[in-house]
């Protein structure tokens, strides 16, 4: 029998494959049919006879983007075109990008650390995928139940307990991920395990939501007390998406299941959440289709990005940010901004390295010679502080390896978007540095316009 298995599989698969994804589900039908009895697949789903029903739930959750959110989308997706990075490094900016599109597409302000200065209903009408989230879960509350929001990255989870504590006024939200001990051992004071979080919102009684990442509850979680389930980012393997649904959909479960993919869409091209969503569900009928798993179940960067498309927008370079949008910038993106803005000015800009970078930010050179520039060391700071004397240290004791690098003398600089304290403005003046604050800084954006797009180019052009 092993024999004839065998030769088989192995005279149907081993040929050429002039279309992989259509010949390999064809073949796994002829391979099955040959085989007969001698082997069987049977799926949960045909063994199962208790399971209650489960609805998947696609048109009913999709949502456009608002502006902000299509300009940073354009602004990320532009910025590759107009690299001009080749080999390896265009590579990497693949990489980049579509980690950037993700994170956009959950939300766009994600990658700020000051997000959680927001006011939460300004915060959930950034990012249509969180606006849909907030009104599925508003439904599940009504009904007084229960639901997993699956999400793979801890900046996302951080975002979706943020939300649920503070729109929900659920105080207790558990995140199960990779840092989620694994055992009750492990466990200490500060941290539950995976089990004993789960434990919690078993028992809990009413309207409840927990945060876990697919992998960290794909095996071993049986969480029937709950009959919802938000993927609201996805996994790029649908075995592992299904496994994470799966963690409701199990013997035990009484109620209806509903699973949820809220995607971030566009009247006018397929947006990252609509193509990853497509290729998902053509993977997951393959893996259907034939007889056994193979390598191709999983999505790759490379499918996704030949959907991708540059598509024009009424303001190809966005909306001009404003001197509150300089605020909500995170630290990286803040000083690659400044770099921006004096590159807007005539400036031939650099940003350096964010860690090792010797104390200074950027490099400003003021010609195409290069005999002369600015060595700037940015400050960003929240309305209720003050920079102090510490930024004007940092870059005078970079301006010998600076100097020495380039073979020019540069002007030292610092920039923050408030206002220097008194130390600091006496320092300046004494060591002859340069100061711009937020008063500066206003009227340069009135003027010159920086936009995202011009933030996001000047990321791929360095990276």
């Amino acid at each position: 029998m092993v024999i004839f298995l065998w030769k088989t599989i192995n005279n149907e698969f081993c040929r050429p494959l002039k279309n992989p994804e259509t010949d390999i589900r064809v073949l796994g039908d002829k391979v099955r049919e040959r085989i007969g009895v001698y082997l069987k697949r049977r799926l949960k789903t045909d063994i199962l006879e208790d399971l209650p029903e489960k609805q998947i739930h696609v048109e009913d959750c999709q949502q456009q983007m608002p502006l902000a959110q299509i300009e940073r989308y354009q602004a990320a997706l532009q910025s590759t075109q107009d690299s001009k990075s080749a080999g390896p490094q265009q590579g990497n900016q693949v990489l980049q990008v579509l980690h950037q599109l993700r994170d956009i597409s959950n939300h766009p302000l994600l990658a700020c650390s000051q997000w959680k200065d927001l006011p939460i209903d300004e915060l959930i009408k950034q990012s249509a995928k969180l606006m849909v989230t907030v009104q599925l879960l508003e439904e599940i509350r009504a009904a007084n139940e229960k639901v997993i929001l699956f999400a793979e990255r801890r900046k996302t989870q951080h975002l979706l307990a943020h939300v649920v504590r503070e729109y929900f006024d659920l105080k207790d939200v558990c995140i199960v991920n990779g840092d989620t001990p694994g055992s009750t051992q492990r466990a200490n004071s500060m941290k539950m395990s995976r089990q004993q979080s789960v434990d919690r919102f078993q028992i809990s009684s009413g309207f409840n939501a927990i945060i876990m990442s697919p992998l960290a509850a794909g095996v071993g979680l049986n969480i029937t007390e709950a009959n919802h389930v938000i993927h609201y980012s996805r996994w790029w393997n649908p075995a592992k998406e299904d496994q994470a649904s799966d963690r409701v959909y199990r013997i035990g479960q009484t109620r209806p299941v509903h699973i949820y993919l809220p995607m971030a869409t566009h009247p006018d091209f397929q947006t990252f959440d609509v193509i990853l969503h497509q290729l998902l569900e053509r993977k997951r009928q393959l893996s259907h289709g034939t007889l056994f798993p193979t390598e191709q179940v999983e999505v790759t960067p490379k499918e996704v990005l030949e959907k991708l498309q540059i598509h024009p927008f009424e303001n190809k370079k966005g909306t001009p940010l404003t001197i509150v949008d300089v605020d909500n910038l995170d630290p990286e993106s803040f000083e690659i901004f400044v770099a921006a803005l004096f590159e807007k000015q005539g400036y031939i800009t650099e940003h350096t390295p964010y860690s090792g970078d010797k104390g200074a930010d950027v490099v400003a050179f003021q010609n195409e010679n290069r005999t002369d520039g600015l060595l700037i060391q940015a400050k960003q700071r929240k309305a209720d502080t003050k920079p102090g004397s510490e930024a004007i240290d940092e870059v005078i004791a970079a301006k010998s390896f600076y100097e020495e690098k380039h073979g020019i003398i540069f002007t030292s600089a610092v920039i923050t978007n408030r206002k220097f304290n008194r130390t600091a403005q006496r320092d300046a003046r004494n060591k002859q540095v340069k100061v711009y604050e937020r008063k500066w800084i206003r009227k340069s954006l009135e003027k010159y316009g920086v936009t995202h797009t011009d933030i996001d180019k000047f990321k791929f052009q360095a990276s």
